[in-house]
């Protein structure tokens, strides 16, 4: 009964330090919970070594069924390291984890060399399979399996039939251990796909894939109460579809769609990689330059609207219709930060007004 107590509370410390885990890796690493998500390879390495120190953790807290048998959560580390990062991070999990065993728990004998060897060979059965584009809920069953069956067969090799009764209450253990994690990562996963989500359509417009109002709105504050910022120059640009309405009413409301994600994507090649286009209205589009004085502003806005009156558009059923835009360009500190947006917005009416398809600076409506 004693020895049965000791398993039943170094199984629940176990799994409070796994419970634990997630839920801090979970807020720290918030990227590493992103499914679809490329990885680099830097970051699989760091989920790797992440999870074999979870691994290694897990190992002191072990659960001793025995003076020689050491049965703990181990291979759920290797699961997580798996389906979070693939084969890699799973592999580079289960060498921290034979590493642990084969030193830290008594002399080298033939038992800690095969509960290394095994330890091994599952963490690269369980890489395999999570590289594997399988549902989240066999995937995690395979991983099981292949954890249950590999920790067995070492059991009973070294222990014969004396490692059938730890074998039996190893796999009751990793059941229990493993649906319990298995719905909370899941859980895990679809929170923090649900707030990655809700912050890019926050910050994101829906059409075009560029930041919208509330973007642009962000940055520009933000510059203002920046005082390195009032030290450079800094140029906007306000851009306009002309004729859209027209687009619209000819073609649909569906097609003028289909011009605004064609000219995000423009837009998105045309600029710097630093910059953030914004779609601010309708038809109505913004970029700010940092570091930009006005003759570099008004030669990026010319080759915008250059590229714009060049690039083929395409509706819906793939007819072909060119567009243009008009521009009109501020910047500081030819026009106090305050009143940019206003005065850029000045300047795209004019270029309006004197028959689009043309750049306008804040000099010309001076």
């Amino acid at each position: 009964m004693e020895i049965v107590m000791i398993t039943a509370k170094d199984i629940i410390v176990n799994l409070s330090i796994l419970t634990a885990y997630l839920f801090i890796s979970s807020q720290m690493f918030k990227s590493d919970y992103i499914m679809g998500a490329s990885r680099s390879i830097w970051s699989k390495i760091c989920i790797g070594v992440r999870n074999g120190i979870l691994g290694m953790l897990l190992m002191i807290f072990t659960v001793r069924f025995s003076d020689i048998t050491i049965l703990d959560f181990r291979q759920l580390a290797m699961i997580y390291a798996g389906y979070l990062g693939g084969f890699y991070s799973a592999l580079i999990t289960s060498l921290f984890i034979a590493a642990m065993r084969l030193f830290a728990f008594g002399p080298i004998s033939s038992v800690t060399i095969a509960a290394t060897i095994s330890n091994l060979a599952i963490g690269i059965g369980i890489g395999v399979i999570c590289t594997r584009h399988l549902i989240y809920w066999k995937k995690w069953a395979l991983c099981l399996l292949i954890g249950m069956i590999g920790t067995s067969v070492v059991l009973i090799f070294n222990f014969g039939l004396q490692g059938i009764v730890p074998s039996l209450l190893y796999i009751m253990m990793m059941l229990l251990g493993g649906t319990f994690t298995s719905y909370l990562l899941s859980f895990l996963i679809q929170t923090n796909a649900y707030h990655y989500r809700l912050k890019k359509e926050a910050t994101t417009d829906f059409l075009t894939g560029l930041g919208n109002y509330r973007t642009f709105d962000a940055m520009f504050n933000t510059v203002l109460r920046n005082e390195d910022d009032h030290r450079v120059p800094l140029s906007l640009l306000m851009i306009d579809i002309d004729y859209f309405k027209k687009i619209n009413d000819v073609h649909g409301h569906l097609n003028g769609d289909a011009i605004l994600t064609q000219l995000g994507m423009l837009l998105k090649k045309v600029t710097r990689p630093f910059e953030t286009p914004s779609r601010i209205g309708g038809e109505e589009f913004a970029v700010l330059l940092h570091h930009c004085p006005h003759p570099q502003a008004l030669a990026l806005a010319e080759q915008i609207r250059h590229a714009v009156e060049h690039h083929m558009f395409k509706l819906i059923n793939e007819e072909p219709i060119q567009i243009t835009v008009s521009i009109g360009v501020a910047t500081f500190p030819e026009t106090a930060l305050e009143e940019l947006k206003s005065v850029a917005d000045q300047a795209l009416y004019k270029a309006k007004h004197n028959g689009r398809n043309q750049v306008v600076s804040t000099l010309g409506v001076r």
